[in-house]
């Protein structure tokens, strides 16, 4: 069974099958996707990391 057949099969159940046999739904799925992208968000936009992100200028003598 390849991953397409599986994402068929698993789209018409209200959840995910975790491989240790646990179960994930979709809203927490989503939930930890959208944390995700919000601490990388603030990570990125803090500007302690914009600073240290910042490529250092070389001096010319």
């Amino acid at each position: 069974m390849n991953l397409y057949d599986r994402l068929i099969t698993a789209s018409d159940r209200p959840c995910f099958l975790l491989e240790d046999g646990g179960q994930i739904t979709y809203a927490q799925l989503a939930e930890g996707a959208g944390r995700l992208a919000a601490l990388l968000i603030s990570r990125a936009s803090s500007p302690a990391t914009a600073w240290r992100c910042r490529p250092r200028r070389r001096r010319r003598r």
